[in-house]
């Protein structure tokens, strides 16, 4: 017999593990008890007790990782986003969660608002598209059938026909695809290290993502390092949940590490861009290279994720001028086929 129970418990978390918006929430009653002091075994009993619904059935999920022995970072992991399962664990290894708690949840906040506006501007031009596909759809169905009726049908709006005829045939594969490709794009991003790889990074707009990776990279090792952790056991410690891409160059980081070579030697692997890379080695010269990484990585991120809103403002550009020209094309193809039905018109009367 199906347990409904379970059932419901496990859509709760699907839910909660793609809502960024709701394991910030949740991070935030978390981290904030804990810093006061309360044990965080004891705050997802609480949570368990009094939180929302979603918010109940994660913190059974950590708490039966925290009674396996888990830390909290690893009990979080089947439920939580990488990066933030990655902030944990570090602020974990480099101080312990009350004392580096709130910064690690400001951090994330942070980040979350920067990418939240990006994010939105990418998906917007997806969805003029969709309008535009639409508007050929609706006169496809129900405009120039009418016209067809008269026998009188201009060449200019034949041809927006059978792009709405195409579109209202095909649009469950397109709408297929429109799922697919991101989809298919992002499994690539995340985990394909081989060896074409590096060719790609250096195409926009994968180059991007590429930026922001080694801008994230900084930042976080630049954080455990100067928290107290020596180079090896930070690279481990941001290693264990990157993805796999992230993790292949942490794997080399680690090599040239035993190779003995020095911390700004170490990050050249081809995940930070040269520009930061001369930066840091500049800036070794003149201080401790520990203190300027976690900065250098913040100061990467916000110019990648500039870079994102100029790319994001041009595709919603793109976007909003296909809208228009098939506006203007479906409107030229109604004037042109009147003008010739009235001509028709006059001729037959005449």
């Amino acid at each position: 017999m199906v347990d409904i129970t379970q059932i419901d418990q496990a859509f709760l978390r699907w839910q909660f593990r793609f809502s960024r918006r709701e394991q910030l929430q949740f991070l935030d009653v978390l981290l904030r008890l804990v810093v006061d002091g309360v044990q965080p075994s004891r705050v997802c009993e609480h949570i368990s007790e009094i939180g929302l619904p979603a918010h109940r059935a994660v913190a059974a999920v950590i708490l039966r990782g925290l009674d396996e022995g888990r830390t909290v970072g690893d009990a979080m992991a089947p439920v939580f986003a990488r990066d933030i399962v990655s902030a944990i664990g570090a602020a974990e290894q480099s101080g312990g969660l009350a004392a580096t708690g709130m910064d690690v949840l400001e951090r994330l906040q942070e980040q979350n608002d920067a990418k939240k506006g990006v994010y939105t501007q990418l998906v917007a031009p997806a969805g003029y598209l969709l309008f535009a596909a639409v508007l050929y759809m609706g006169f496809a169905r129900w405009v120039w059938p009418k016209f067809e009726t008269t026998g009188t049908i201009d060449g200019y709006a034949l041809a927006t026909y059978d792009i709405g005829l195409f579109l209202v045939h095909w649009w469950p594969m397109l709408l297929l695809a429109m799922v697919i490709v991101p989809v298919l794009s992002q499994l690539l991003l995340r985990r394909y290290a081989g060896a074409g790889r590096r060719l790609l990074d250096r195409l926009w707009p994968i180059s991007l993502y590429r930026e922001l990776i080694g801008a994230n990279a900084l930042d976080d090792l630049g954080t455990l390092m100067a928290a107290g952790q020596e180079a090896r056991s930070a690279i481990r410690t941001v290693s264990h949940m990157a993805s796999p891409y992230a993790r292949a160059h942490f794997d080399k980081m680690q090599r040239r590490l035993d190779e003995g070579h020095n911390i700004a030697d170490i990050l050249d692997v081809g995940l930070i861009t040269k520009p930061y890379l001369a930066h840091l080695k500049l800036l070794a010269e003149h201080r401790n290279l520990r203190q300027t990484m976690a900065a250098t990585g913040v100061t990467a991120r916000t110019i990648a994720l500039a870079r994102l809103r100029r790319t994001a403002r041009g595709l919603n550009v793109i976007g909003l001028a296909v809208v228009a020209v098939s506006f203007a094309a479906l409107i030229t193809g109604v004037y042109f086929t009147a003008q010739d039905i009235q001509a028709q018109a006059g001729t037959t009367f005449g």
